[in-house]
């Protein structure tokens, strides 16, 4: 079997591909973090309006907690797909954002350049040829489920949450990066943290 081992400059290749991917499907324009014009149609704009009320909120417990949004009961970031991993992580800066701040765009980015790596790294399992790794990561890139995610379904765009936890699974057992990888996919959706326990 081939190494699986992805060194910095293959995993570096892997990921400007992913990008120049996102780049040819999506453009520039969903990276700009004060465009908001794009999210603010179905779906998308209750995940961006999640966040804008969950930055505008002091911390509550538990972590995650909206009570402005969906008042009297309120709500959890969780429960607005707003991606809870970035909205934790902006939110000691929000103060500092600008007032119209969105982070989806290069959420998803990310998520090409991470799937693009990892689909890299689960490939040299199976073959020493780099071409035919490259193949097999333009398909994970292409990938419908991957693709129908966007504009809609952000948080559902880390799918390459999958593709770490099958190499995972491919490699001797070691406790530490499986439970870093379910806390990750319980701070994305809880649909990947499932699929990942299976």
């Amino acid at each position: 079997m081939p190494s699986p081992a992805c060194p910095p400059r293959q995993a570096a290749f892997a990921a400007i591909l992913g990008a120049l991917f996102f780049l040819w499907l999506f453009g520039w324009q969903p990276l700009d973090p004060a465009n908001i014009g794009w999210l603010m149609h179905g779906d998308p704009a209750q995940h961006y309006l999640g966040w804008q009320f969950y930055r505008g909120e002091p911390w509550r417990w538990p972590l995650g907690r909206i009570e402005n949004f969906g008042a009297p009961i309120g709500t959890g970031i969780v429960f607005t797909d707003s991606i809870p991993l970035l909205a934790l992580m902006l939110k000691p800066f929000a103060a500092w954002l600008p007032s119209e701040f969105q982070y989806f765009g290069i959420w998803m980015l990310v998520c090409y350049m991470l799937t693009a790596i990892f689909g890299w790294r689960l490939m040299a399992r199976v073959t020493p040829h780099p071409w035919l790794r490259a193949l097999a990561m333009l398909f994970f890139l292409m990938s419908p489920a991957l693709l129908w995610r966007a504009y809609g379904h952000e948080s559902l765009m880390a799918q390459w949450l999958l593709l770490a936890g099958i190499d995972r699974y491919a490699a001797p057992w070691r406790g530490a990066p499986w439970l870093a990888l379910l806390l990750v996919a319980a701070l994305v959706h809880p649909y990947l943290l499932l699929m990942l326990l299976a």
